[in-house]
């Protein structure tokens, strides 16, 4: 970021205004790609918004285009409907541009949203399309994010096996790149599915590891979601005490604001944790808020796991309990799951 911020200091001494604007936008959505890693989604949302500005001034296709792109995938995570206003325009500018690399991050994002939203048959088909296009392109790295973006998929089902194979193969690109951040992602995958395996005590360390690099990298909104893997990990291993604690301490530094799919997950583990100590009214108001999250946010799995959690928390009505278990089955078959690792209260 500082570098950019130099370099958008230099370019004020360009005479000519349409090469100022072209410079300007390729050093602005460098701005709004930093932040994006960051996980800084309002940021990048900011940066990225201005580099529209000055590529349309300075006709900067590739900057519009990367703008563009990450505009979806900002909004995307933020829960907002605005995303849609964005999404594939990028790609049709890529395309236009023969930008093989640009394309194949178009149509991963895409698979992203795709995910997201629920649709996952088309969500593995755009990252499947993602991968064949980076290999046209040479592009290892990206590849590797495809293939851990499948992979993701194929955890979320059930198909672990499969899925750990997949993992194990991005980390060794990752690594033999040192591509930090990628190593940060992968780690934290890993650890997810050592915990859905029941080797909570190796899932752990996987997650420290990960929350190190994500640390390191400033990476703060990433990091955040690698706590709440470990909240998740403590409630599957029964370390009641330590996930409440850890919990607790997540919701207060994250605060009310920012990704609604976030909270819903961390108020879905908070209405569990509080659940298995027996404080029913407090559960059931952390679960009420995080079926309502989910549901508002269109987001098919996490709303199925939040249901999941309610239903089994204590505190319904029979024929609210079983309205609550028919809807989850229904996501999650509609999804392809054949498992869910939902925390069960005993």
């Amino acid at each position: 970021m500082r570098w950019y911020t130099r370099g958008l200091k230099v370019v004020d001494t360009v005479p000519d205004a349409k090469g100022a604007a072209r410079l300007r936008a390729d050093l602005a959505v460098g701005k709004a790609g930093a932040r994006f890693r960051q996980g800084r989604w309002h940021d990048a949302v900011r940066f990225a918004r201005e580099t529209v500005q000055y590529a349309e001034r300075g006709g900067n296709r590739a900057a519009l285009a990367h703008a563009l792109y990450l505009l979806d995938a900002s909004l995307t995570t933020l829960g907002s409907a605005e995303a849609a206003q964005y999404r594939g325009r990028a790609l049709a500018i890529y395309e236009e541009l023969g930008d093989l690399v640009g394309a194949a991050n178009t149509l991963n994002n895409l698979g992203v949203a795709a995910y997201y939203e629920g649709r996952w048959d088309d969500s593995v088909e755009l990252y499947e399309r993602s991968h064949t296009t980076r290999e046209r392109a040479g592009d290892i790295v990206g590849g590797a994010m495809s293939t851990n973006n499948l992979a993701e998929v194929l955890s979320d089902q059930g198909h672990l096996d499969h899925a750990r194979t997949q993992f194990e193969a991005t980390w060794r690109t990752f690594a033999g790149v040192r591509f930090k951040f990628g190593e940060a992602v992968v780690l934290g995958n890993l650890a997810r599915l050592e915990a859905r395996s029941g080797n909570t005590a190796l899932a752990l360390e996987l997650l420290d590891d990960s929350l190190g690099r994500m640390e390191q990298l400033g990476a703060i909104n990433f990091a955040a979601e690698i706590r709440a893997r470990r909240v998740e990990c403590l409630l599957l291993a029964g370390e009641d005490d330590r996930a409440m604690t850890e919990a607790e301490s997540l919701a207060a530094a994250t605060g009310p604001s920012g990704d609604p799919l976030f909270r819903a997950g961390l108020q879905r583990l908070l209405g569990i944790a509080l659940a298995r100590r027996g404080d029913g009214p407090a559960a059931r108001a952390c679960l009420d808020e995080s079926v309502d999250l989910a549901d508002k946010a269109g987001a098919p799995f996490e709303l199925a796991q939040s249901l999941v959690g309610r239903a089994n928390a204590g505190g319904l009505s029979p024929d609210d309990k079983l309205a609550d278990e028919r809807r989850a089955g229904e996501l999650f078959a509609r999804l392809g799951v054949v498992r869910s690792w939902v925390p069960l209260v005993p």
